[in-house]
């Protein structure tokens, strides 16, 4: 059965999300999570539900959820407020997009991607922003020269500050950068900076930076984050280093590790908020 909304389809039968006929990347419990939001869209999936679907032998935390929604609505495009990916409080989640199902998937409508040398179509195709993605091209490419970067994209609300770091990230993503997200949400009790506590738990749990993270640990530099660490992500801190004599003063970033340090450069991409 193959599942028809916006530009995208998702492909029971390959187990495939695109978009305009192009593979999408989704791992597969994100992809499992939004299988079953669209083929129970004319309701509201419960949490319990959805725990038990997408972990039928084992034990997780809602936050594990919470992450494969995170997920999910990053393939879609579904950014600020989930307007597709609902969220029902204290009840779950509803897929709110129109859906047309079909039998049949066109085999010929897979493209492959494109070679880590050329630019992303969706780049080449995005149009009217030329400035502010010049400058944060140049940041990248100071990133792959080994130098650390932070770049701000700051303006009215509605002016596609989102769509352009959903861009940039997806071409650092097409040169070899591990890219993790972080999205502002101005939900009651949202704790304060979660897009950078997701940005730290992404890290913290990719294997790429575990050498990294262990290395800043044992030095002392991790001391700053450790009380929001040991709060949001206690299972990966608890497998932390102890460190070795007092902490340096140097200042260290495990999230703009270049290549020659770790599996790859990395480019964290918190989404804008729904007020910035």
């Amino acid at each position: 059965m193959t599942f028809r909304f916006g530009l995208f389809e998702l492909d029971e039968r390959t187990r495939e999300l695109r978009r305009a006929g192009d593979p999408v990347r989704i791992q597969p419990k994100p992809f499992e999570l939004l299988r079953l939001l669209v083929r129970e869209r004319d309701r509201v999936v419960s949490v319990d539900e959805l725990m038990k679907a997408l972990w039928p032998d084992e034990v997780v935390t809602p936050a594990s959820l919470n992450r494969a929604v995170t997920h999910a609505r990053r393939a879609i495009g579904d950014t600020g407020r989930g307007r597709i990916i609902r969220s029902v409080p204290r009840h779950g989640y509803r897929f709110a997009a129109d859906v047309v199902q079909t039998d049949a998937t066109p085999e010929a409508s897979v493209a492959p991607p494109p070679t880590r040398a050329a630019r992303p179509r969706s780049v080449r195709a995005f149009v009217g922003r030329r400035e502010p993605l010049a400058v944060l091209e140049a940041a990248r490419d100071r990133v792959l020269g080994g130098e650390a970067r932070i770049a701000l994209v700051s303006g009215a609300a509605g002016i596609g500050k989102t769509r352009l770091t959903e861009v940039v990230a997806r071409d650092a993503e097409e040169r070899g950068f591990h890219v993790v997200t972080g999205r502002a949400r101005d939900d009651e009790g949202v704790p304060a900076f979660w897009p950078w506590i997701q940005v730290l738990r992404e890290i913290m749990e990719a294997p790429a930076f575990r050498d990294e993270i262990a290395r800043a640990a044992t030095s002392g530099d991790l001391a700053p984050v450790l009380p929001v660490l040991r709060t949001f992500v206690p299972e990966a801190a608890a497998e932390l280093p102890e460190p070795r004599g007092r902490a340096t003063s140097r200042t260290s970033s495990t999230a703009s590790a270049s290549s020659k340090r770790s599996g790859g450069p990395c480019a964290t991409a918190p989404a804008p908020s729904p007020w910035s």
